[in-house]
C-alpha cells in the first residue's frame, strides 16, 4: 500500500498542479 501511494503521490500533485489553472480559467470564463 505505501509503495503504491507513494508512486501515484507524486504524479497526482503534479496533475493537480497542472490542472489547477486549467480549473480556474474555466471558472473564470
Amino acid at each position: 500500500m505505501l509503495r503504491t501511494s507513494i508512486p501515484y503521490g507524486s504524479p497526482i500533485r503534479v496533475a493537480r498542479r497542472s490542472l489547477s489553472p486549467l480549473i480556474v480559467l474555466s471558472v473564470d470564463e
